[in-house]
């Protein structure tokens, strides 16, 4: 699911280029909860959008338009994504949030907030990946749903 069509188009030339079957794509917006979704998933990827630091080295043009002011908004969407891909998730499934940003409030203090306790789920492995010879740097998260 995405908010932009293009991204959809993408996702479905990489599935066929793959030869990949099982990937199915609908034009809908992450941040709100759809109901008929609850607890259907084995696997939920959540690529939130993200300030995009990670690939600053390759796309400067990031440092111009990235305003630390925005931050707090773009929490809020993150948040949303991740909670809704929980309940997405079924039991014990696995969720993988992930971001192109070395921003650790955007990374794992936004997974530790989410998961608090550990009520919903707890995290299987984390990694932050530095860009180097102007690739990009990126952050993962995988994380199971409890039972």
């Amino acid at each position: 699911c995405d908010i932009y069509d293009h991204r959809l188009d993408l996702i479905r030339a990489s599935a066929s280029r793959l030869g990949i079957t099982c990937i199915s794509t609908e034009l809908l917006d992450g941040t709100l909860h759809h109901e008929e979704f609850e607890e259907r998933f084995d696997y939920v990827l959540a690529d939130v959008p993200c300030s995009g630091i990670g690939a600053a080295g390759s796309k400067p043009e990031i440092k111009l338009r990235t305003r630390v002011s925005d931050y707090p908004e773009l929490y809020k969407v993150q948040e949303a994504i991740l909670l809704n891909a929980i309940s997405y998730a079924r039991p014990g499934a696995l969720i993988e949030y992930s971001t192109c940003t070395l921003n650790k409030e955007e990374n794992e203090r936004l997974v530790s907030r989410v998961l608090g306790e550990g009520s919903l789920a707890s995290v299987v492995e984390m990694r932050t990946i530095l860009p180097y010879n102007n690739l990009i740097g990126f952050y993962y998260c995988k994380i199971r749903k409890n039972s």
